[in-house]
């Protein structure tokens, strides 16, 4: 006897919420975009509710935001609906997260400021911390520190002693109360009347330090710490300082910081960061670095560098030859689809996974056939992969075996086949 569509419902939510836990965004959503439909049937607006919730925040770590909106706001109208306001409040603050880190920082801190509203009406303390220290790191990426700063000395007291008053925001209570210092210790100083700007506290500080102030040495000291631990956080370094940072870090002891490094460069491609690069790849032996720095060179998409990368296919390493042959190939370098495709047959499912992405990206539906042993894979995860790859390169040739692969043992495999031919139609 089927189960009504509210238990159902409720099964389907939680796999898919057990898939996004996993890391599986992608799985994740077809399973509750029907669970979310059930929900409707049902007319039970709580359990569609939570799935739209889920479903936003697969869509967003999917890289999806516009589509994470459509869901948020719709949950939020059903969150008013049911009277929940707690949640309501949270939504507005996901909103506000969503459109900042999207950089359309007016509607966030419009969407944080109903949030705070909320929170104060609620008495949550602690939710209306969070609210104001979003929409001072808001006003801190917009490059208007003055703004930030009464926001930030407002979180700090409702967030101590709660769960969100981490160490992280300990230190920016720190940069918090030294940029303020800082900031009226220099502000007369700067050119033409104005307020200091950052570089110039900073070179200031050093500068008096230098002849042999104390005070400027302690408070030069912590300032350039705090500036740059908290850097990704509230982007407070120069570029100049970002990417003296990043270089220092490629030379880390720690391979981990120099493979992060390399992936920091590859986000905002600095021409000063290509030598160094270079430089680094040269004497790094750790593969896994090696590979993120070839990744970030190819970030930068200059077909000169295709010269410098070409004997890294002639590389010990399996994977960082197979790294290279993919960037040489989307830097422009022909005739490396026979190298690519046989990490098809690599021994490291992430291997085979990483060159399925690249032959996705790539958009040849010819790769298409090359794919299709990828579907008896015995990683379910490489082959519901090959299956959005076919989707993606509408190679209808896998039509066949897509139908044999809705009888999958693997729920994510069979989810994915069954998306991907009612893609085909």
């Amino acid at each position: 006897m089927p189960l009504p569509p509210d238990s159902q419902a409720e099964e389907l939510t939680t796999r898919g919420q057990a898939l996004l836990e996993q890391g599986d965004p992608r799985e994740a959503r077809p399973m509750l975009e029907q669970a979310l439909a059930l929900w409707q049937q049902a007319n039970h607006l709580a359990g569609a509710t939570h799935t739209l919730e889920l479903l936003a925040l697969a869509a967003r770590r999917s890289h999806l935001p516009l589509l994470a909106k459509e869901y948020l706001l719709q949950a939020l109208l059903n969150r008013r609906q049911l009277g929940d306001r707690p949640h309501e409040a949270e939504l507005l603050t996901d909103l506000g997260n969503l459109f900042a880190s999207i950089g359309e920082r007016a509607a966030a801190i419009a969407y944080y400021s109903q949030a705070r509203a909320l929170y104060q009406s609620l008495l949550d303390r602690e939710g209306e911390g969070v609210v104001l220290l979003a929409i001072g790191k808001a006003h801190q990426e917009a490059g208007d520190t003055q703004a930030a700063l009464p926001y930030f000395r407002e979180a700090f007291p409702l967030l101590r002693g709660t769960a969100r008053w981490t160490e992280e925001v300990s230190r920016m209570e720190q940069l918090a109360d030294t940029l303020s210092l800082a900031h009226d210790i220099f502000g007369a100083f700067g050119r033409q009347g104005k307020r200091a700007t950052l570089e110039e506290i900073a070179d200031t500080l050093s500068s008096r330090a230098a002849a042999g102030s104390l005070t400027a040495a302690r408070l030069s000291e912590t300032f350039s710490a705090m500036m740059e631990h908290l850097s990704g956080f509230v982007g407070a370094l120069s570029p100049d300082q970002r990417l003296k940072r990043d270089l220092d870090a490629l030379a880390d002891p720690d391979p981990k910081q120099r493979s992060e490094a390399a992936r920091r460069i590859a986000a905002y491609k600095p021409a000063a960061a290509i030598e160094p690069l270079f430089d680094a790849l040269d004497q790094e032996r750790v593969p896994a670095v090696q590979q993120a720095i070839v990744q970030a060179l190819c970030a930068y998409g200059d077909p000169l560098f295709v010269a410098r990368l070409r004997p890294l296919l002639h590389h010990i390493g399996e994977h960082v030859r197979l790294e290279a042959a993919i960037a040489l190939a989307e830097l422009g370098e022909r005739d490396l689809d026979q190298q690519i495709l046989e990490g098809l047959k690599a021994q490291d499912s992430a291997m085979r996974a990483q060159v399925i992405q690249a032959l996705e990206r790539r958009g040849d539906p010819a790769n298409g056939h090359a794919l299709l042993p990828l579907l008896q894979d015995r990683d379910p995860k490489v082959r519901s992969k090959a299956i959005y790859a076919l989707g993606t390169l509408r190679y209808l040739g896998a039509i066949d075996a897509l139908i044999a692969a809705t009888q999958d043992r693997y729920q994510v495999v069979r989810w994915a086949a069954t998306r991907v031919l009612g893609e085909f139609g």
